[in-house]
């Protein structure tokens, strides 16, 4: 299902999420989150907490993915690049 060129990010907490972007919001324009289901007994972070910590980057939630049963993606885009996507300057 995924594409060579989609970049996934497995993080397990907020802190973890927030050192990614204040190390790469202004370089990269999108990145895949891992979020790992409840049944599998892996820790992930918490949807509305990585909404949080992009949204103070200029991120944004885009799209959605089942990857697996144990697993779904999330895509995480700046908000600048989403504005390109739409056409907007």
């Amino acid at each position: 299902m995924r594409s060579k060129s989609m970049k996934t990010l497995d993080v397990q907490t907020q802190e973890q999420w927030r050192k990614w972007l204040e190390k790469y919001h202004d370089s990269e324009s999108e990145v895949w989150l891992i979020f790992h289901k409840r049944h599998t007994g892996r820790e992930s972070i918490v949807y509305s907490d990585a909404l949080d910590e992009a949204l103070c980057f200029g991120w944004i939630d885009s799209a959605k993915r089942q990857e697996t049963k144990d697993r779904r993606l999330e895509e995480a885009i700046s908000l600048l690049s989403a504005g390109r996507k739409l056409g907007l300057k």
